[in-house]
């Protein structure tokens, strides 16, 4: 018996719905993988698109560059139907920001005469 009861925004799954849980996460696997490789093919293009304009073959580059229109709407597509990563666990540490120190100019006392 899967069941799942929703309080507000949040949706708490039972130990009785880990069948849907697994489905879902078979279903957005083929997404997840489409995405990658969209975004493997989107960064090849990029590279053929700087070559193909350092040698000024215009031509190549403005096709590459339509390539690359199309991809790019595709992977924005593909993200928007993924669900958003779910944020960090309390338990995780959060990474600590690295402050630069500010050297102190040295105070110079007035010379003693």
């Amino acid at each position: 018996m899967s069941r799942s009861s929703s309080h507000g925004r949040f949706q708490i799954i039972t130990l009785g719905s880990l069948d849907y849980v697994l489905a879902m996460m078979a279903e957005l696997e083929p997404q997840r993988a489409r995405l990658a490789a969209v975004e493997r093919e989107l960064a090849e293009l990029g590279i053929r698109h700087d070559l193909a304009m350092s040698e000024f073959k215009f031509d190549e580059a403005r096709e590459v560059q339509q390539r690359i229109g199309v991809l790019e709407r595709e992977r924005a597509e593909l993200f928007d139907a993924l669900p958003a990563p779910a944020p960090p666990s309390p338990g995780s540490p959060v990474p600590a920001k690295v402050r630069r120190r500010r050297l102190e100019q040295r105070r110079r006392r007035p010379l003693r005469r």
